[in-house]
């Protein structure tokens, strides 16, 4: 069923609207965070905004950020026939993921059990692409961005490397922002209609206690190997990103996407995500799921069969007993 006019319009104010301001936050407090999800979301926000009137031919829209969310909306907006501009602190588009040669991104991974996940192709109408290393996956982008840019008949400008950037509000809506050039004019403004912020969810901060960034690239296979004695590692969080170094220092020759084959082949796995998915569609309580699926589930082999499939499919290393302690 379509939704109404009334309903774009409640979406909007509810989840991305700043309060009485033609300005949207694109994401930055969402909790399923993947770059697939930030693309999508980028998509379902210039197209609500184009159903509510707040984008269309001869509107400007200034997108702050050229993430992955950024460019995507960028590219909507300017297919739309906006005129659009991207302001970035940085110097090329997806700039915070196009040096990382670590961080493995698949489009629908993260929706396991579901039979759509193991699809590596994001099937977007901008920037599709294919599950690989970040630095890859975020220059494929870099590329197509440009080929936009250069084909939107000037609708499509972007401002890389800008400091300073401000939302300012003296003689209608107006984006600030100083080039890093200094040969360039001291400060530039864009008038605009609506100001999207695709800032994404920053970085950490930089006060010596973290050493580098989830999108950092970092030494940790030199330092465990070439370092005598054998360092010792904290790594903090249980997301995705902390149990993906935990693999990389527990397994030698780690390689994220030959472990995602590992484990979505393992005997057993199948039947566990059916009995996912029926969980999911029945919303069962958590004595429901107790009751019904403690016979099958039986983690000791699970683990010791896993643990074999990573051993001949990665090689682990054999001298890292009591490398691993977790803080809780």
């Amino acid at each position: 069923m379509s939704r109404s006019f009334d309903d774009w319009t409640s979406l909007l104010e509810r989840y991305f609207q700043v309060p009485g301001q033609p300005i949207y936050i694109l994401g930055c407090f969402a909790r399923h965070v993947t770059v697939y999800s930030q693309q999508v979301r980028a998509l379902n926000l210039i197209a609500a905004l184009h159903v509510t009137g707040v984008i269309a031919e001869g509107k400007t829209v200034a997108i702050i950020g050229g993430g992955a969310a950024g460019v995507m909306a960028a590219a909507a907006a300017a297919h739309l026939k906006a005129t659009v501009a991207v302001i970035d602190q940085l110097s090329a588009p997806v700039g915070i993921q196009l040096h990382n040669r670590h961080r493995y991104l698949h489009p629908s991974i993260y929706d396991w059990p579901d039979p759509s996940s193991a699809d590596p192709d994001a099937k977007l109408p901008f920037f599709p692409w294919s599950a690989g290393y970040a630095a890859d996956v975020a220059e494929r982008m870099g590329r197509q961005f440009e080929e936009i840019r250069q084909n939107s008949n000037n609708r499509l400008t972007a401002h890389w490397e800008a400091t300073d950037i401000r939302v300012q509000y003296e003689r209608g809506l107006r984006v600030g922002w100083n080039p890093r050039d200094s040969h360039q004019k001291a400060e530039t403004h864009l008038k605009c209609d609506v100001v999207i912020m695709a800032v994404g969810f920053g970085l950490e901060n930089d006060d010596r206690v973290w050493k580098n960034s989830y999108w950092s690239n970092d030494d940790l296979d030199d330092e465990l190997h070439h370092r005598s004695p054998k360092p010792r590692f904290l790594v903090g969080g249980v997301g995705d990103g902390g149990l993906v170094d935990v693999m990389r220092l527990c397994i030698r020759g780690f390689r994220h996407d030959k472990v995602l084959t590992s484990i979505r082949d393992l005997d057993g796995i199948a039947p566990l995500g059916d009995d996912l998915l029926e969980i999911h569609r029945q919303k069962l309580t958590d004595q429901d799921i107790s009751d019904r699926f403690a016979v099958k589930v039986q983690p000791e082999e699970k683990t010791r069969r896993l643990s074999a499939c990573m051993d001949r499919s990665c090689g682990r290393s054999t001298d890292r007993s009591g490398l691993i302690e977790r803080f809780t």
